[in-house]
Formats: C-alpha cells, structure tokens, sequence
C-alpha cells in the first residue's frame, strides 16, 4: 500500500521539493499546493535547476497544484520549464487540477509537446509512474 503525507500549506520551499523512494524507484514530487504567485515562480525555479543537474530521461516527477495561485507570468514560466525539463524527465505525473487550472493544463502540455496525465490522487499517480 502506497502512503502519503498530508499536505502542508507551511513547508519551506526547499521541503516542497523532495525525491521520495517508492518500490525502489526515486520519484521527484514537487509540492506546488496552495502556493501564491510568487511561491510559485520560486518554485519554478527551484525546480527547473534541480531537474537540470539529473541524468538525461532519468527523473519520475509528481507534481502536486492542489489550491496553486497563477497568473500570466506563472503560466509562461511553467511553460518553458515544462519544455527545458523535457529532456531530464522519463514519466511525470499531475495531480491537484480543478476548474480553470485545466486550461493552464492544456496550454502548457501544447507549449511543452509533453504528455503529463492528470489523476485524481498521490496513489493513482504513483502506480501511473511506478508501472513499467
């Protein structure tokens, strides 16, 4: 049975951003819950610079919008981290869109050329990544 930690709108940055060993494998989950406009283009940041300094299509990435703020300025930023990423990333995996998130969603994948699937929870993500 696969577990997770609540999420915790009060983590530091750097702890939103934690490789957690699941059946043997190292996944990358990025916590970008409940985070303002401002948290997440550190965030962004944060993580197009740890993704850059793994292996070429080594990374599983889960990321987590669960109640995530955007703007204009987000939007365009996760659309080119999402495309430089691309490179480091085997399998990603989204969960948290609701609402208008879904049209974040669909721009940034066309942006991206990537297909990162949605799921409704951790679990259902982490059996998606872990599956091989």
């Amino acid at each position: 049975m696969l577990t997770t930690a609540p999420t915790n709108p009060n983590r530091t940055l750097t702890q939103r951003l934690q490789f957690e060993l699941h059946h043997g494998k190292r996944i990358l989950v990025i916590d970008y819950s409940h985070c303002d406009t401002q948290q997440m283009r550190e965030m962004i940041s944060l993580t197009r610079t740890l993704i850059s300094t793994q292996l070429p299509n080594s990374l599983l990435t889960l990321s987590d919008v669960t109640g995530a703020t955007f703007n204009i300025e987000v939007v365009e930023e996760l659309k080119e981290m999402t495309r430089h990423n691309a490179p480091y990333v085997r399998k990603g995996a989204l969960i948290g869109v609701t609402g208008l998130q879904a049209l974040i969603y669909s721009a940034v994948q066309s942006f991206s050329k990537r297909n990162i699937p949605l799921f409704n929870n951790k679990e259902e993500a982490l059996k998606y990544l872990l599956a091989d």
